[in-house]
């Protein structure tokens, strides 16, 4: 999973410090660094063993957490964000590249009220546009070319940044008290903590099955 919440849309940031916005950014900066550090690799000497990594922990914590969205006041707010959740699209490259499916911890939220969705969904959206982002990238070094083995669906159709304007719009409309504001804050370094645990146990047990072979 790659997060990213910065310079494409750098120019629509809140002028005022203390925007919700920028209060998020800055109040998950570290999660999202070093979940991020895990996949730095996915540049010029991409190996095909860490992108898959890459979409088995995406398509494990999304598979976790779109339905739980999916059941929550987030999908009122923004109702075509039902019809763009990438565990079907992520289900696509699992099952074409006959990846295992990976075992989740629970979700810490199971029922979230609309300020925690919308912190959920921030982890969600941003990371959709860093995929994107590596979808570029594997393209531009050759990787993709050189790889004909490895699907590439859920990068592929990620990283359109209108998706992730209309996610700040609907962020910036909410009118939430300060206790609602930390409940959203939470409830995405909860997200960020989800994915590194995911992440975690994936590769605990990867060790596992090494040492038992």
């Amino acid at each position: 999973m790659t997060y990213l919440d910065n310079a494409p849309l750098a120019k629509e940031q809140h002028r005022e410090g203390t925007s919700l916005r920028n209060r998020l950014r800055l109040a998950t900066h570290g999660r999202h660094e070093a979940l991020d550090h895990q996949f730095e690799g996915l540049g010029d000497d991409a190996r095909p063993s860490l992108y898959e990594d890459f979409i088995r922990l995406n398509h494990a914590g999304r598979d976790k957490i779109e339905p739980i969205l999916a059941a929550s006041p987030f999908a009122l707010h923004m109702p075509d964000w039902l019809s763009r959740r990438a565990t079907p699209v992520l289900a696509e490259d699992m099952a074409a590249m006959r990846l295992e499916a990976v075992e989740t911890p629970p979700f810490a939220i199971g029922q979230p009220d609309l300020p925690q969705a919308f912190g959920i969904a921030y982890v969600l959206e941003g990371s959709r546009l860093g995929a994107g982002l590596i979808h570029k990238q594997l393209r531009r070094t050759g990787f993709i070319d050189n790889h004909p083995a490895l699907s590439f669906s859920f990068i592929q159709r990620s990283g359109d940044a209108d998706v992730f304007r209309s996610y700040l719009a609907a962020l910036s409309a909410l009118d939430l008290s300060p206790k609602q504001e930390d409940r959203l804050i939470a409830a995405a370094n909860l997200t960020f903590d989800f994915f590194r645990s995911t992440l975690s146990a994936m590769r605990k047990s990867e060790q596992g099955k090494a040492v038992a072979w």
